[in-house]
């Protein structure tokens, strides 16, 4: 394993209330995972290689952006890549 990437996505609340709940401890569990990797004591992810996505800044668009951007473009054959959505 050459290197590890990862895309952390929360979202407590959506827009469209009508058809998706509350989920108010998402974002928290997502931040929590974030800071988990990133810690040098216990994950010891590198933190330039871990996208962290919450609330209103997790757009769809956004999610597919980074999606494309990680996968496609970043990861190679042999790296690591972890995708966590909490939402």
């Amino acid at each position: 394993m050459e290197h590890r990437y990862a895309l952390i996505v929360g979202i407590d609340y959506y827009n469209d209330a009508a058809h998706f709940i509350p989920l108010p401890f998402a974002q928290a569990d997502a931040q929590n995972l974030y800071q988990l990797l990133i810690d040098p004591e216990r994950g010891g992810w590198q933190p330039q290689d871990v996208v962290y996505l919450a609330g209103e800044a997790a757009t769809r668009d956004e999610i597919e952006s980074q999606l494309r951007e990680l996968c496609l473009v970043r990861a190679q054959a042999d790296d690591l890549v972890l995708i966590y959505f909490a939402g």
